[in-house]
């Protein structure tokens, strides 16, 4: 299905295969590209429950990853665990 082969993707791309895979996603499969280009121009969304987690996201506007705290359910894809995911998933979005 869908919903698990993206969840394999996320998963495969970790900070140093990211760039490869995305550029390997576009060709195969250019609607799931399309898809992980768009997470990074969501807005932060922290969700509606209470861990405050530190996390990254990418800020469109300012073209840079920031921290944010995100509830820890819920919320949206542009949601990174570290500042070198982040950059790795988004830079020159």
């Amino acid at each position: 299905t869908m919903d698990s082969s993206s969840n394999l993707i996320l998963q495969l791309c970790q900070p140093s295969l990211c760039h490869i895979m995305l550029q390997f996603l576009y060709h195969i499969r250019p609607t799931l590209f399309c898809h992980l280009t768009e997470t990074c121009n969501y807005p932060s969304d922290p969700g509606p429950c209470h861990v405050y987690e530190r996390r990254y996201f990418y800020n469109s506007h300012s073209k840079k990853c920031e921290v944010f705290y995100y509830g820890g359910c819920k919320g949206n894809e542009n949601n990174f665990r570290t500042l070198r995911e982040c950059q790795a998933t988004c830079r020159g979005k």
